[in-house]
């Protein structure tokens, strides 16, 4: 069975911490000149190279290319199970230096390369000459300078961290791409931790659990600070929310989405202060929670078909059931994920509402740069997860709310027909 593999898109990037991959990934051959290579997870083995001629390089977002196209050396192989026995996708390689790589050479890539190869899953460049590194591709993305994980046997998974990544869109009538965000690297990142680490009292640092989490597109990060002290259980926590905020505010440091978790020890929080965006709002507009939760878990009731909004259509209890099966697989990828930020040991989908046929209409049309099929469902999610670790979790951000171990968020979501089957395709915090 073919395993398709989907990034997602966001389109509502505010407060948004590396929410652009469904967690799926896989490995990737080190080794041109191997046929094969076994792992644990899969094996992949080289079979027939690109069986279209490579094109003429055009001229790309005003650029031309004499050199050689750098998916002339390109391998497609074949995904295969563990066992080597079951061919469960296919992806394409390339090998070049990041120097290589430019805009004309990935538009030219693109366009000429991986789109007359949509038959793979997408499509990889790795690196020559910068440890870990490379271009990830689908049909709809690029993400230029991604993280790769170099597996022992000498395969690559794509990897969690997109720190100094360039994410590009394509505009496929115009042949040309385009920068969309850039990923703040990990100079910027350490130094924005540093002078916020600054302005916290030491008072506040007596803990382990204190820490400092910064990341996202370069010129509105995202923020949040987990600071520590006994007196958080009994003293007006909003008023220390304002001064932080404005502290951190003049160091004029491109900080979008702020947040601060006041925890009166290692486990207990007490309140959550957050502000949307820090470089366009003022500080005394950071919104305080403290009627959170501690001993129990959520009161969950399911309301994946409400009394009151009973689907009177075969269709809209189909759709349901639909994003339903989608959306429990998206997250049952997180589940003991090695991304610390966004591990989880447990979920429950609270709520589902499938949008209307004249709204999906309009948000389908939004998106000319996916073509949906007829049978794509927009839909809002809601739910619960349970994080590895509370203190260090991401998924609050940027609607979630704490209820003890449980983090209460939702989301919005485009499923379609993909290979076959009804696939996520895209998710958003809105549209």
């Amino acid at each position: 069975m073919t395993k398709r593999i989907n990034l997602i898109i966001s389109s509502a990037i505010v407060c948004s911490l590396c929410f652009l991959s469904s967690g799926c990934s896989a490995p990737a051959t080190n080794n041109n000149e191997t046929e094969s290579v076994e792992s644990d997870s899969a094996l992949l083995t080289d079979t027939s190279s690109d069986s279209s001629e490579p094109k003429d390089i055009a001229e790309t977002n005003g650029e031309a290319e004499a050199h050689v196209p750098i998916y002339e050396s390109a391998q497609i192989v074949d995904v295969m199970d563990g066992t080597g026995t079951e061919k469960i996708g296919t992806i394409s390689l390339v090998k070049a230096n990041q120097s290589d790589c430019t805009d004309a050479a990935l538009a030219d890539w693109f366009f000429n390369y991986v789109l007359n190869n949509t038959d793979c899953d997408y499509h990889l460049i790795i690196y020559n000459d910068v440890a870990n590194k490379g271009v990830f591709a689908n049909a709809n993305l690029i993400v230029k300078d991604a993280a790769l994980n170099k597996e022992k046997d000498g395969t690559y998974t794509l990897g969690d961290d997109d720190s100094g990544s360039t994410y590009y869109t394509v505009n496929e009538s115009e042949k040309t791409i385009s920068a969309q965000k850039v990923i703040a690297d990990e100079d910027v990142v350490n130094n924005v931790k540093a002078q916020v680490d600054k302005v916290i009292p030491e008072s506040y640092k007596n803990s382990p659990q204190y820490a400092i989490l910064v990341g996202g597109e370069a010129g509105k990060l995202n923020c949040k600070i987990t600071i520590v002290n006994e007196d958080f259980a009994s003293i007006d926590c909003q008023n220390i929310a304002v001064e932080l905020a404005a502290k951190v505010k003049e160091l004029d440091l491109g900080i979008g989405c702020f947040c601060i978790a006041f925890q009166s020890d290692d486990y207990t929080l007490h309140a959550f202060s957050g502000l949307n965006d820090l470089t366009v709002q003022d500080p005394n507009e950071i919104n305080t929670q403290t009627d959170i939760e501690f001993e129990t878990n959520p009161a969950i009731e399911t309301e994946l078909f409400p009394e009151t909004e009973m689907p009177e259509k075969e269709k809209e209890i189909e759709s349901l059931s639909v994003i339903t099966k989608v959306y429990s697989k998206y997250l049952e990828s997180f589940i003991s994920s090695k991304d610390h930020h966004y591990a989880i040991t447990d979920f429950v989908i609270d709520y589902i509402s499938i949008e209307s046929p004249e709204y999906t209409s309009r948000v389908l049309a939004s998106i000319p740069e996916i073509s949906f099929t007829d049978n794509a469902i927009v839909a809002y999610v809601r739910f619960y997860v349970k994080p590895e670790n509370i203190n260090q979790t991401e998924w609050y951000i940027p609607n979630g709310r704490f209820y003890g171990s449980w983090v209460k968020t939702s989301r919005c979501l485009i499923a379609d027909i993909v290979d076959g089957e009804y696939q996520m395709v895209m998710q958003a915090t809105g549209w």
